[in-house]
């Protein structure tokens, strides 16, 4: 691991202090409930490295802002994709065949059991011997 004289987080190096190849850590230094500053630190022995130098600014400002119209050009989406409508989705009598709503079912923390077929079922398997479970009046 080649030392560097400017580390940031997550940089490997050699410790000036324990000798072993470590990685910097940021560690903060607070003041209450506020930061007071934020410095790097060895992983390990936990020794204070020195700050990375400033970078002078050039004046020039990099812009990384993304431009909708080349990435629907480049992806292939003239438009924005539509969201399906769950209405139209469940467009049939809305009533799920699952064996978990069966009046037949008998579940157990264990397994689902269909007292109809005599066999373990999966609770979300649609029954073609289907009957929904009964509502209880209220007492």
């Amino acid at each position: 691991m080649p030392d560097k004289k400017n580390i940031s987080e997550g940089d490997s190096f050699t410790c000036p202090q324990c000798h072993s190849a470590s990685i910097a850590r940021m560690e903060s230094e607070y003041d209450g409930l506020t930061i007071k500053r934020k410095f790097l630190v060895c992983a390990f022995c936990r020794t204070e490295l020195p700050s990375p130098a400033k970078e002078k600014n050039t004046g020039k400002r990099i812009e990384k802002r993304v431009d909708q119209k080349k990435l629907s050009l480049l992806f292939g989406d003239s438009q924005a994709p539509e969201e399906p409508v769950i209405a139209d989705l469940l467009a049939d009598d809305h009533e799920r065949r699952f064996c978990k709503n069966c009046r037949h079912n008998f579940i157990t923390p264990f397994k689902c059991h269909c007292n109809l077929h005599h066999k373990e079922v999966e609770p979300l398997q649609d029954c073609p011997d289907f009957e929904p479970k009964k509502k209880l009046s209220s007492l």
